[in-house]
């Protein structure tokens, strides 16, 4: 074998080995969230469930349905939750369907995220609307 030959198989065999660690990457990345996907539910079912208290509260109470800052709060609450739902319609897939079919769906649509960034600003969005409403009964 001539010096080129030899050259030329070591580019290939480290092109490959990129090619394989960044597949064995990818399928690590995928392994975890699916692991970590029951626990990451359950916290956001959480918040969501607070976020749901929360906005009865401010439904219920006296003058704070009224409030012009809280009610520009829940507009943007309102904005994000759609965004959220869109994006979750897209990820989740129909309960009967097929394994392979569910592994897709929630491939192809891998928008965590921004489903994450999404509930985040509506975790601030409920931190702003407890403190207008302590500083409103203070």
């Amino acid at each position: 074998m001539s010096g080129l030959e030899i050259l030329g198989a070591c580019a290939a065999a480290q092109q490959f080995a990129v090619v394989a660690g960044k597949t064995v990457k990818f399928l690590h990345e995928i392994y975890t969230s699916v692991k970590e996907a029951p626990d990451i539910l359950e916290k956001r079912r959480g918040q969501l469930e607070q976020f749901h208290i929360l906005l009865k509260l401010v439904e219920t109470a006296p003058g704070l349905a009224n409030d012009l800052l809280i009610k520009e709060i829940l507009d943007h609450c309102l904005e994000d939750a759609g965004q959220l739902n869109s994006i979750l319609e897209r990820m989740v897939p129909p309960p009967k369907a097929s394994r392979l079919s569910r592994a897709w769906k929630t491939m192809v649509n891998h928008d965590k995220e921004k489903a994450n960034a999404l509930m985040e600003d509506l975790e601030k969005h409920r931190n702003n609307l407890l403190a207008c409403i302590v500083v409103g009964n203070a």
